[in-house]
C-alpha cells in the first residue's frame, strides 16, 4: 500500500513530468526538467507491482530511461522484501532523482546483517540473477548503511540529453 507519493521540481520554471510536455531545445531535442519525487511502501509483495507503477507514472512513458529504470527498481524493491527486515512487516523507502543528465534511484529498507552483491550464479539456479541485471541495465550502482536500514542505489546515464 502506499503511505506518501510526492515530487517536485527544484528548478523554478522547469516543471515536473505532471505540468505537461517538456520544452524542446533549440536543436529539437527534448529537455528533461529536474525532478525528485519519493514514494513510502509497506514491506508487502504488492509493492512491486506499486512501485512498477510509481516509476513509469514519474519518469513518463516517453522518458529514455524508463524501462531501464522501472526494471532495475523493481528487482531492488523485490530484493528489499525478500533479503531485508522490510518484509517481515516493514517499510520501503523510493527516492527518483532525475535531471537531463542521468536518473538516480535509492531504495531504503529496514537493513540486514547481509551486504547485498552481485554473484554468481549457475546455469540452472532459480534466484540470484536479479544484481547482474542491474548491474547491466545500470551506469552504477552500490549499497550503504545508516542507522534505520540500508539504502541501495543506482545511477543511469543519459548521454546525448545533457547540456
Amino acid at each position: 500500500m502506499v503511505v506518501h507519493v510526492g515530487a517536485l521540481s527544484l528548478q523554478p520554471g522547469r516543471g515536473t513530468r505532471s505540468d505537461g510536455p517538456h520544452p524542446r531545445r533549440g536543436d529539437g531535442r527534448m529537455k528533461l526538467p529536474t525532478l525528485v519525487a519519493t514514494l513510502s511502501l509497506q514491506g508487502k509483495p504488492e509493492s512491486v507491482p506499486a512501485a512498477r507503477r510509481w516509476f513509469r507514472a514519474t519518469l513518463g512513458p516517453d522518458h529514455p530511461a524508463a524501462d531501464d529504470v522501472e526494471l532495475a527498481g523493481c528487482e531492488l524493491v523485490t530484493n528489499a522484501l525478500l533479503h531485508s527486515e522490510s518484509g517481515h512487516g516493514g517499510h520501503i523507502a523510493l527516492i527518483l532523482d532525475a535531471d537531463e543528465n542521468r536518473v538516480r534511484v535509492h531504495v531504503t529498507d529496514d537493513g540486514t546483517a547481509t551486504e547485498p552483491r552481485a554473484g554468481n550464479v549457475t546455469m540452472c539456479a532459480e534466484s540470484g540473477r536479479g544484481l547482474l541485471m542491474v548491474e547491466a541495465l545500470t551506469h552504477d550502482w552500490g549499497t550503504h548503511h545508516q542507522a534505520d536500514g540500508r539504502t541501495t542505489w543506482f545511477e543511469i546515464s543519459l548521454p546525448g540529453l545533457g547540456g
